[in-house]
C-alpha cells in the first residue's frame, strides 16, 4: 500500500513520542522515591508539586498527540476500505 512519506514520517514520530513518554513515566516514580527519600517532607512537597506541574502538561500533550495518531489511523483505514471497495474486495 502506498503512503504519503511525509505521513507516515509524521506517524513514526508521534508513535516514537508514545514510547518515550512511557520512559517518563518510569523515570518520574523513580525521581518520586528519590525526593521522598533524600530531602524533608515540606521539600520534597515543593519539589514534587513542580515536578506533577509538568507532568500535567505532559499529559495534556500526549492526550494530544494520541488523538492525532488515532485520527490519522481512522483516515488511513478508511482510505483503505473504500480503496478496496473500488478494487472489487
Amino acid at each position: 500500500m502506498y503512503y504519503e512519506t511525509g505521513i507516515l514520517n509524521f506517524y513514526t514520530r508521534l508513535t516514537n513520542f508514545y514510547s518515550q513518554f512511557r520512559v517518563v513515566g518510569t523515570i518520574y516514580n523513580q525521581v518520586v522515591k528519590i525526593l521522598c527519600r533524600h530531602f524533608s517532607e515540606r521539600k520534597a512537597a515543593v519539589y514534587l508539586y513542580r515536578l506533577e506541574k509538568g507532568m500535567a502538561e505532559l499529559a495534556k500533550l500526549f492526550k494530544e498527540v494520541t488523538e492525532k495518531r488515532q485520527e490519522l489511523e481512522g483516515i488511513h483505514i478508511t482510505k483503505r476500505v473504500i480503496s478496496a471497495m473500488k478494487n472489487g474486495g
